[in-house]
């Protein structure tokens, strides 16, 4: 059945709620008056309406100038609250737009949840943005992964990852850039590190976060270097989100050795923290690799604290030779 869009159900809606005055001719205000009056409120009832759809309707995307050089970020939004608790939905919009970001990963995202006013936060960055959003949610749909974009989707799933505690989830999203191939995205969030009862940090290997890492690991490898893999057109791919652990971590070494490249790694030490919380050191929570994709600059945007996170910020290119825009420049 064809569909008649906003406007075609405002006008609809308009004829339904005059039909008890059209029937009673006698209440009708204007009757008896000239031909231009009614003329001349018809008018003002159109304009009105059109004004009023035009004001419902959102800004369409924004798309990027060149599919072939994109800026790709990461943000864990801390369920839109800075690190003491202020609301931080605007600073983060603000920070998302000057940071020129055509692909957005971002990690603990409310929909809805009282405590964070009711706000759908993913689709009103979305709207704020002018940008495409994908969610996918880990907690009863309160909670979740949500991917902003100015580009079109493709295809999109999600994945449960084994969690004893809060659900751990992994967000794909696939990109139709053109003719010459797609953008694989991946969006996680991983347990937090389990500690002993005096305090002292629980052995690596008996960590939630270990079998979460292989099971995100086994997705990846199931679908990029499986016998349907094209090695005359490889996948290019962005891996990112909240892993909750430091690069000392068999989980940031799983990463390490294999084909993906963490554009960060040329940057003080001190320069990849992402994670800022009160009254203990920074560390690097947070992550962006990339596969077949040529890294042209990458930054943390260390002084933004909209967050108890910072913003991972990467340009990537298509091609080995391509040089784009680094972030900052």
């Amino acid at each position: 059945m064809p569909t008649v869009g906003l406007p075609g159900a405002l006008v609809v809606a308009a004829v339904l709620a005059c039909l008890p005055m059209i029937l009673e001719r006698q209440v009708i205000p204007w009757r008896g008056g000239t031909l231009v009056e009614t003329f001349v409120s018809l008018a003002v009832v159109l304009v009105v309406t059109v004004w009023a759809t035009r004001a419902a309707v959102p800004e369409p995307t924004r798309r990027p100038l060149a599919v072939d050089c994109l800026r790709v970020a990461s943000l864990n939004i801390h369920g839109g609250y800075t690190t003491f608790f202020a609301p931080n939905l605007e600073e983060v919009a603000d920070l998302l737009q000057r940071s020129g970001a055509d692909v957005v990963l971002l990690q603990e995202v409310e929909t809805g949840l009282l405590v964070s006013g009711s706000v759908d936060q993913a689709h009103w960055l979305a709207d704020r943005l002018q940008m495409n959003v994908t969610f996918f949610p880990q907690n009863e749909h309160l909670q979740g992964l949500a991917v902003l974009s100015r580009l079109s989707v493709s295809d999109a799933e999600g994945y449960l990852l084994t969690s004893p505690g809060a659900q751990a989830a992994a967000q794909y999203v696939r990109y139709r850039l053109d003719e010459n191939g797609d953008l694989h995205v991946y969006n996680a969030w991983l347990n937090y590190p389990l500690e002993a009862v005096d305090g002292r940090q629980v052995n690596e290997q008996v960590q939630d976060q270990v079998q979460q890492m292989n099971e995100l690991y086994s997705v990846v490898a199931r679908n990029h270097f499986g016998p349907q893999a094209d090695p005359a057109n490889p996948d290019r791919v962005v891996l990112g989100g909240s892993f909750n652990a430091d690069e000392s971590s068999r989980l940031y070494q799983i990463w390490a050795e294999t084909v993906f490249e963490d554009p960060f790694a040329t940057l003080f030490r001190e320069r990849r923290n992402t994670l800022f919380p009160a009254g203990s050191p920074p560390a690097r929570w947070d992550y962006l690799w990339l596969l077949n994709l040529r890294n042209s600059g990458a930054i943390i945007a260390e002084d933004e604290a909209v967050s108890n996170r910072r913003l991972s910020i990467v340009a990537v290119g298509r091609e080995a030779n391509q040089v784009c825009p680094t972030p900052g420049g």
